[in-house]
């Protein structure tokens, strides 16, 4: 399992950087065009492996936006998809403070361009529907970036697809239960990154500390919510994705974004980790 879990993002090793006394946590990399270039580059350093898998998160600026992904998507959801995903249950609609509402947008537009839905997010789960009607969602169901890392991960990964109106909260502050890569596809979204400091775990590297604290509360699937006073507890940073950028989160991480004025789309893929970190053997 060891073995196979540093198959993860094996390409983005690749990745050359440099830090900054001055900036921590600024990290300057080489660009790359788009997501799939970088997770099929052949030459691979181990400065991933080494220095930030299963140990920290981080942000990754990418030279190029998604422009031909968000088309892709779009065009799916433009069509007959935005139904199939609702006749499906495969959305989900949040209000403006990240709770799950009962709201149907007629289509994807609507949800776009609709005063009504100003504040709120739609996430849609192709995962839950019949394998028989996920060919028809195209890329909503299957991206190359999701091929890609279930091949270089050997696990299954899932994808989620985030839009969210102006002034919106997706969800409230939160750890996942594996790790997950962001890829932001169209306007901006802000996060606050913050890393628990349990007194339990001195010394640990920012992933080992959010095990940590997912192992004391019990919570070995993750999915535990934070609220904002919590936070204060933790180390937190505050960034900015811009389209064509990648974050990778460690499972454990707690994490919140919000949209500010303007709309923004963004992909998540969650690879399923249980079972491979520490805390799965408690």
């Amino acid at each position: 399992a060891k073995h196979a879990a540093r198959g993860l993002l094996v390409a983005v090793a690749t990745l050359a950087f440099s830090l900054t006394a001055a900036t921590p946590l600024k990290w300057q990399f080489s660009s790359y065009s788009n997501l799939n270039s970088l997770l099929s580059t052949p030459s691979v350093t181990q400065s991933f492996l080494a220095d930030v898998y299963q140990q920290s998160w981080k942000q990754y600026k990418l030279s190029a936006p998604s422009s031909h992904l968000y088309r892709t998507l779009t065009s799916t959801l433009v069509g007959d998809g935005f139904q199939q995903l609702q006749d499906g249950q495969a959305i989900d609609l949040r209000s403006e403070q990240g709770q799950k509402i009962d709201v149907n947008p007629a289509s994807w537009r609507d949800f776009l361009e609709n005063p009504e839905y100003t504040g709120m997010s739609l996430v849609t789960k192709p995962e839950v529907l019949p394998t028989t009607t996920q060919p028809s969602l195209k890329a909503l169901a299957v991206t190359r970036a999701q091929r890609q890392l279930q091949r270089l991960f050997e696990t299954n990964v899932t994808q989620h697809l985030y839009a969210s109106r102006e002034g919106a909260l997706a969800l409230q502050p939160h750890t996942d239960g594996g790790d997950v890569l962001v890829h932001q596809l169209a306007g901006s979204k802000y996060w606050t990154v913050c890393v628990p400091q349990p007194k339990e775990c001195t010394g640990c590297s920012d992933a080992d500390k959010a095990v940590m604290q997912e192992a004391l509360k019990k919570q070995f699937d993750g999915c535990t919510s934070y609220d904002q006073l919590a936070l204060k507890a933790m180390q937190c940073d505050h960034i900015v994705l811009e389209p064509g950028d990648v974050l990778y989160l460690p499972r454990g991480v707690v994490h919140v974004a919000t949209t500010t004025n303007a709309s923004s789309v963004h992909m998540t893929y969650q690879l399923q980790t249980k079972g491979r970190t520490w805390a799965d053997l408690s």
